[in-house]
Parts: structure tokens; sequence; C-alpha cells
């Protein structure tokens, strides 16, 4: 898989902010897993140090459903438990946040700063 990305995105670590460069390559995967790992890999060669942020520990409604659980489900249309940010990657926003500002589905953006919040 590697191979596979330096030949689509050759200098992808000099050159991942470049709007022009991003927008004239893809790589169409096959699974979810399979952009998992795909994108675990190019954001491994972004030199930014990585933020882990991860998503509700408790099922409202239920006592008994182990937080392992959760963790493990994978549903399509909802992110991983783990998502891993870097100041500068490249982002592209999967629900509507708000439309009136122009964030919508399939919103190209980029990470210029990483927080902690807690609500």
């Amino acid at each position: 898989m590697q191979g596979l990305i330096v030949l689509v995105y050759p200098n992808f670590d000099t050159k991942y902010t470049a709007w022009l460069y991003l927008r004239e390559r893809g790589i169409l995967a096959p699974t979810n897993d399979d952009v998992d790992e795909m994108n675990s890999i190019m954001l491994s060669m972004i030199t930014e140090d990585v933020e882990t942020y991860m998503s509700c520990d408790i099922l409202f409604n239920s006592n008994n459903c182990p937080p392992e659980l959760l963790h493990s489900l994978k549903i399509l249309g909802l992110p991983n438990h783990y998502l891993k940010l870097k100041v500068g990657a490249p982002v592209i926003l999967v629900k509507n946040l708000n439309q009136s500002i122009g964030l919508c589905n399939n919103t190209r953006l980029v990470g210029t700063k990483m927080e902690d919040r807690f609500v």
C-alpha cells in the first residue's frame, strides 16, 4: 500500500498543503478498512504532532454496555472511535454541520489548530 501511495502522491510530505496537487490525485479503495490504513500511512508522512480524539464512551439508556464494545463498532456513516488529526492535514467533512456558513457534506478543510474541548 505504501508503494501505491508514493506512486499516486509523489512528494506528499512536502506538497500535502497544495490544493491543486491534492485535487488532481486520488485513490479509490474497496473497503473502509483499506481507507483507514491509507489515511494512517499518509498521516504518518506529515511531520506535525498527532492529536487523537475519541468518541463518547456512554450509550444512553443502557447500564450494561461495556465501553470496549462501543469502541470496536464500525458503522457506515459514523467515524471510528479514534480520530487522529494533524495541523495542516487535509480532511473532508462527512456530515453537514452548518450549511449557512458553507459547512456541508464533502467540504474540504484543513486543520489549523487542535484543542481539547469538554462539553
